[in-house]
């Protein structure tokens, strides 16, 4: 199965705090205006069909509604039923990861505890 995200040329430089916007800037190689418009909650668009199917199937995954018929015949035809299920699986971890930051208001240049 291909990458659910297609790397771009160059990562531009980050006027950002926390560790999700910087993984979103850096390793994800997203505009920092696409990073603010996704954190916001605002629509935002990509150019590759596979990005932006993804982008719509965690868009609809993560409101109160159900995946509509026709985005869930594109991201199977684009992404297969194996990528619908890993885009399912990361998005949940990667919520449980926000979610747990986000209630302890890590920054991104916290530090680790000493174990």
């Amino acid at each position: 199965m291909p990458p659910l995200w297609s790397p771009r040329d160059g990562a531009a430089p980050t006027n950002a705090t926390y560790e999700h916007e910087i993984v979103a800037e850096r390793g994800g190689h997203l505009d920092p205006q696409q990073v603010e418009a996704l954190i916001a909650g605002q629509p935002t668009s990509f150019d590759s069909p596979r990005e932006q199917v993804v982008y719509e199937l965690a868009s609809a995954l993560t409101t109160p509604r159900v995946v509509p018929t026709g985005l869930y015949r594109r991201a199977r035809d684009l992404l297969g039923d194996a990528g619908i299920v890993g885009v399912a699986v990361r998005l949940g971890w990667f919520t449980m990861v926000c979610m747990t930051l986000g209630a302890f208001d890590v920054p991104a240049n916290a530090e680790g505890l000493d174990q």
